[in-house]
């Protein structure tokens, strides 16, 4: 009896604690605790090289002058403008370097997660609002995009403001400063992704369950949230220059439930409700009345519907998804989950501390000891010292490309890519790297590719034998097996990222059609 009074006694101490802490202060500590882990995480992940798709922020912000922005934007990457004048405006003052690069997602990223912090904090608690910043940066979407040059940060960021000024629109006054919120994140929303359409849509339906709840139209907001979609004109001719492309990975209803899985990461998030689950609960339980009001569960709704939406439209159009360009919808999700914990677990402060907990030790296991296992940079001494005679194919134009950015001089000078628009489709059933992005048309443009593009059967004829850097889904490895090519393994590249588990093989090419020989 004694013993159970006294863990009785601790835990109630505990428990005190927290019940004693000043608001203010716990709110203070929060938001510098988090800032510092932010700095820390984003210095460790600055350090990944700049991969493809940034390699196009990069490129075509460093255009000679905007009328070449826009053209090389139509022609290769066709994202709204938006990126590429933040990061161009970014490395006037930092310089071309990764950090100049990324740092407008670092400040969206982190501005986002502030917005966030506000909302869940306006909804539940300060504990509990903790608990959702960390769950967006450990669970889905990651801090990844924090420094990543691409438009995901920014969507991130302006939707969280979106959300954070609109609750406070609806309940406020005076409120002319979030109607300014409202017109500021709508434009930059628009303005950063061509799916923006299908969170804003969220918020159109929710102001017409306002509209319906109160007879009484909000006209101020209405036009703060619809004026600005008049920068979306500008799709149009980033929709038309879109036209054509064929991925060979497609969306079906598969990536709908797949979608979901990842934002929630099973994982994560069971180990969050668990050590929530196993803090003791102590005292009378409190009489809790959340209020929400309907057009919040109708935004809800609508995010949860909008990836589904996306995921249908690309279906029709036969183009790729991402989880990515539902970021939006993730951190909306993500958010409602921390304020549904909070409820369920009755604002306990303990189980709060307790899940984050778990959420910092996921954050720094995946953002920071699995960064800092793998180099810098790739080395080139083991590919350059392999019979630097040969001349080396890569198979895949995106890990051409990165090569090019990132390779020794030495080895860039062997470098060829292989098109064939014909073989592409048939065993990729993708043009991509044969009619758009193709690695010829970027350098023609005046991108920095040194290295040589030539056509498949131009190349073998004149070299009986050649280095082969692929992966064997690749149509190139595909298309040597079936010409009766020899196929020796030499080498893997598992601990570079750049290469992505790419092998490297000597190429040895028939006098006659005979079944390929792969050795190793």
């Amino acid at each position: 009896m004694k013993t159970l009074a006294a863990e009785q006694q601790g835990t109630n101490r505990v428990t005190n604690w927290f019940e004693r802490s000043s608001p203010k202060r716990e709110f203070w500590l929060l938001l510098f605790g988090l800032t510092l882990l932010y700095v820390f995480v984003l210095t460790i992940g600055n350090r990944r090289y700049i991969w493809f798709d940034e390699l196009f922020t990069f490129d075509i912000a460093r255009s000679t002058s905007l009328q070449q922005l826009w053209n090389r934007d139509l022609k290769f990457d066709t994202h709204p403008p938006a990126i590429y004048l933040l990061s161009r405006l970014s490395m006037s003052v930092f310089g071309p370097t990764p950090f100049g690069l990324r740092f407008p997602s670092m400040v969206e990223f982190y501005v986002g997660s502030m917005a966030i912090l506000l909302y869940v904090k306006r909804k539940a608690s300060i504990a509990y609002a903790g608990v959702a910043v960390l769950m967006l940066w450990a669970c889905a979407p990651t801090l990844f995009f924090a420094v990543e040059a691409r438009p995901y940060a920014l969507v991130f960021a302006s939707f969280a403001c979106l959300l954070l000024s609109w609750d406070t629109a609806i309940r406020a006054h005076p409120r002319s400063l979030a109607l300014a919120g409202i017109a500021i994140s709508t434009l930059l929303m628009s303005a950063a992704h061509l799916f923006a359409p299908f969170t804003l849509f969220a918020f159109v339906v929710a102001e017409a369950v306002r509209y319906w709840r109160r007879r009484e139209p909000d006209y101020a907001l209405w036009a703060a949230l619809l004026l600005p979609m008049l920068v979306m004109l500008i799709y149009i001719p980033l929709i038309r220059a879109s036209e054509g492309v064929v991925f060979g990975s497609q969306p079906d209803f598969g990536t709908m439930g797949k979608f979901f899985l990842d934002t929630f990461n099973g994982p994560v998030t069971f180990f969050v409700v668990l050590a929530a689950l196993m803090v003791p609960q102590t005292g009378k339980d409190r009489e809790i009345h959340p209020e929400f009001l309907p057009e919040e569960f109708m935004l809800l709704a609508c995010l949860f519907l909008g990836p589904i939406l996306v995921n249908l439209a690309l279906m029709h159009r036969q183009k790729g998804f991402f989880d990515r360009y539902c970021i939006a919808s993730q951190v909306g999700i993500l958010a409602a989950l921390s304020i549904f914990l909070a409820y369920r677990f009755r604002l306990s402060r303990v189980a709060a501390w307790a899940a984050s907990l778990v959420l910092l030790c996921f954050l720094l296991k995946n953002q920071v000891m699995q960064v800092l296992r793998y180099p810098v940079e790739p080395s080139a001494a083991t590919l350059a010292s392999v019979e630097p005679k040969l001349p080396i194919v890569v198979g895949s134009g995106m890990l051409f490309v990165e090569m090019n950015q990132h390779g020794e001089p030495a080895v860039v000078s062997r470098l060829h890519y292989l098109k064939d628009l014909e073989v592409s489709m048939r065993y990729l059933h993708t043009n991509v790297f044969e009619t758009y992005e193709a690695p010829d048309d970027m350098k023609a443009a005046g991108f920095p590719i040194p290295a040589k593009i030539e056509q498949y059967s131009s190349f073998v004829d004149q070299h009986r034998q050649f280095l082969l850097i692929s992966s064997p889904a690749e149509w190139v490895f595909t298309k040597l097996r079936l010409d009766g090519a020899s196929i020796t393994y030499l080498d893997d590249f598992n601990w570079a990222p750049l290469y992505r588990g790419a092998i490297l093989c000597l190429i040895t090419m028939p006098s006659n059609n005979v079944p390929a020989i792969v050795q190793k």
